[in-house]
């Protein structure tokens, strides 16, 4: 917001080189006072930032903030100061003449301007940081979605580890009863296979003996035979 007393210094700037002109104009000075009234008086751009024009407007002012008058409200201008010096070192306003005058005016409007000029391309990067943090919301939202989209998958991930770890322990469970029924019935057809061999062995041993004592019996009879 524009400082107020720096709105109304401006205002006494160009009443007082207003006023000087008249003078020049009745000390018979046509030449300057024609090429000062003759001269385009543009009206200057946006003010800039209010601690910018005031501190360029009131730098060598001897009056201070609070000469505002209380009477006035908050939208009132004080008049402007008699002693109003130039922004411009060793410049005297009031003994000045008006091409002086023209040219600090001049240099008052490029001050304007590049200070206007300063704050477009302040503006202008502004609006780039603004893009920029825009576009980085827009990658923060999208990684935070597929970061939830990766959670997601892992929770399912996680979920079917567990069901084969339940199945595994399952097929394990199994396989181990399968294998002590097994080993069960293993030692079983053994102990059968081992009492079929011992069997075996008592039938041939006594098909031998019984062979024996047939060929005893076969030599006895022989012998008998003979006498």
């Amino acid at each position: 917001m524009l400082d107020l007393d720096a709105v109304g210094a401006v205002g006494g700037f160009r009443r007082s080189a207003s006023n000087l002109s008249e003078t020049a104009k009745k000390k018979n000075k046509k030449s300057n006072v024609a090429s000062v009234a003759n001269y385009p008086m543009t009206p200057p751009p946006t003010p800039p930032p209010s601690h910018s024009l005031s501190s360029l407007l009131m730098a060598n002012s001897p009056t201070s903030p609070g000469s505002r008058s209380p009477t006035h409200g908050f939208g009132a201008l004080s008049p402007p100061p008699r002693n109003f010096n130039s922004p411009t070192p060793g410049f005297d306003i009031n003994n000045a003449q008006p091409a002086e005058l023209v040219q600090e005016i001049q240099k008052l409007h490029r001050k304007i301007v590049k200070i206007e000029g300063d704050n477009i391309e302040n503006s202008d990067h502004i609006g780039n940081l603004e893009s920029s943090l825009k576009e980085n919301e827009t990658n923060l939202r999208v990684a935070k979605q597929q970061l939830q989209i990766l959670q997601r998958e892992k929770t399912d991930l996680l979920d079917q580890i567990k069901k084969l770890r339940s199945q595994l322990d399952e097929a394990t469970a199994l396989f181990e009863n399968a294998k002590s029924s097994v080993q069960e019935e293993k030692k079983v057809i053994e102990n059968v296979l081992e009492e079929e061999r011992r069997a075996k062995e008592n039938a041939e041993k006594a098909r031998r003996q019984l062979e024996n004592q047939m060929e005893e019996l076969m030599a006895k009879r022989s012998k008998f035979m003979c006498f």
